[in-house]
């Protein structure tokens, strides 16, 4: 009996400790909604207005702690927040500071975390916030996004309100913060096996992908070539069903979703297929709507010399090579999807055509020409010698978009305000010397090619002719969405065990 006794007592006590170790170790769930910017001031609501309603009612139904930092000064949108989300853990406006303080608030809660007893500092972490192992951390980002630029390693996003929104690709005269500064709360997560999710759904949010690790999962909603669109993100929140992962939710989204904007997910499927038919796919996702939404005339102007013209039809027949290659896999497998994937060859080369029709027409203008290369020697004197000659290239392109009489102006009023003789004003008449050359070289090429006067403004008057633009790359875009889906889902059955962990599977809300 006294035995008996004492093994219930001793099973009583172990389970006590297992319980109260389970609950002292629950993982954490914590949500940051951050975004709105680059909404016109002048506006009472944004874009981004549908996403916070769906957003609310996510959470009235799924417990997070939640910290949002949106954009402030739209009254509609200010009545969505308090209305939809009365009782955030933390709410602020969508500024610069405010960015960088959530980002530093999650790291910070992640090194707490991390802190043992014995560590230094850990007394002093004790009653803080804390990320452990296994907590989950999922970022929103829904705010206007500008496309990649030069060193760096994923995009920038609007922050405050816009004053102009006449350039959505690279968002000027707009404030904006980099998405680099997540790198270091990607590495904290990783290092101490937090499960963190960024979820980019700003325009050419596919360059973000570059933030994902092991226990990093990111998706955009879009490529890092292309506009996104305010109906993905609401979209993608209604899907988010509590025991799904991040990966089921984005392939269903993406396959039901029908905008022009490749959205992707950085598992080694979404990279596999963002490798082997994104950079091809892309020009026939461009589209002219109006002057705001063109991304078509960048694309069409910088195609229309010789060798450009030869490198995209080098490009159009890989895609036509790859699409036999699927669809002969697709065959083989008696799937579904035959169909679609000839249609979507069809659609190809119909939307190719279109755009063969306005290059050629633009080149008889000369424009075929944009590319040639001409180089210009600058000399001048010092001290009775000659100084080195100095060289500019430049191609017709260039030459012809250079105002070279105001440089040579400019020149020539700082050679005046610097007396004397010295190497700096016979560095600025050697200049001025290359751009007198260059000048002649240009009212050369306008002599001889007088089609190639005003050609950027003929340029625009003939592309604003090609809205119809807009319903071919809306078909592609579906297509292409059916085409996604039976290449991931047959990258996922044919996926060796031994392959790397991931962390998009692995985040289940």
């Amino acid at each position: 009996m006294k035995l008996s006794i004492f093994f219930s007592l001793t099973l009583i006590s172990f389970l006590s400790e297992v319980f109260h170790s389970v609950d002292a170790y629950a993982a954490e769930r914590t949500l940051v909604l951050m975004g709105g910017g680059g909404a016109p001031k002048s506006e009472k609501s944004t874009q981004f207005d549908n996403m916070l309603n769906t957003f609310g009612k996510y959470l009235e139904t799924n417990k997070w702690k939640t910290s949002i930092s949106f954009n402030g000064g739209h009254s509609t949108t200010e009545t969505i927040l308090q209305m939809t989300l009365p009782n955030p853990d933390t709410t602020t406006s969508f500024t610069e500071n405010n960015f960088n303080a959530l980002i530093a608030k999650y790291e910070n809660q992640i090194k707490n975390g991390a802190l043992k007893p014995g560590d230094e500092n850990y007394k002093e972490s004790i009653n803080k916030t804390k990320l452990k192992s296994g907590d989950q951390l999922m970022i929103i980002i829904d705010s206007h996004g500008a496309i990649q630029v030069k060193n760096q390693s994923t995009h920038s996003i609007a922050v405050g309100n816009s004053y102009d929104q006449s350039d959505l690709t690279n968002l000027k005269d707009t404030k904006t913060v980099p998405l680099d500064k997540l790198e270091n709360l990607t590495k904290l997560a990783k290092a101490n096996g937090i499960k963190l999710a960024i979820l980019d759904f700003s325009c050419h949010s596919g360059a973000s992908l570059s933030l994902a690790n092991e226990n990093t999962c990111v998706i955009a909603s879009s490529g890092p070539k292309h506009f996104s669109y305010s109906d993905f993100s609401p979209k993608f929140i209604r899907n988010m069903a509590s025991g799904k992962s991040l990966e089921d939710v984005f392939l269903k989204t993406r396959k039901g979703a029908t905008d022009i904007s490749f959205p992707m997910i950085s598992s080694d499927e979404g990279k596999f297929i963002n490798n082997e038919i994104y950079s091809t796919i892309t020009p026939y996702l461009y589209y002219y709507k109006d002057k705001v939404e063109n991304k078509l005339a960048t694309y069409l102007l910088d195609n229309t010399s010789d060798q450009a013209q030869c490198l995209r039809t080098v490009q159009y027949n890989e895609l036509q090579k790859k699409l036999d290659n699927i669809l002969a896999i697709s065959a083989l497998n008696m799937d579904a999807s035959i169909d679609g994937i000839r249609n979507l060859k069809k659609l190809f080369a119909e939307y190719k055509d279109v755009q063969d029709a306005y290059l050629s027409q633009m080149r008889s203008t000369g424009m075929g020409g944009l590319d040639h290369l001409e180089t210009f020697i600058g000399n001048a004197m010092y001290n009775g010698s000659p100084i080195g000659p100095d060289s500019l290239k430049a191609t017709w392109k260039e030459i012809l978009e250079t105002d070279y009489d105001a440089l040579i102006n400019k020149e020539s009023e700082q050679v005046k305000r610097i007396s004397g003789n010295s190497y700096t004003k016979s560095q600025l008449q050697r200049n001025i010397d290359i751009n007198i050359k260059a000048r002649a070289k240009k009212a050369e090429i306008l002599s001889k090619n007088p089609g190639l006067a005003n050609y950027q403004q003929k340029f625009q008057n003939q592309i604003a002719t090609m809205t119809e633009t807009v319903a071919i790359a809306t078909k592609i875009a579906i297509e292409e969405k059916n085409l996604y889906d039976f290449m991931y889902r047959n990258l996922q059955k044919n996926k060796k065990p031994t392959a790397t962990k991931n962390p998009c599977k692995d985040f289940v809300l």
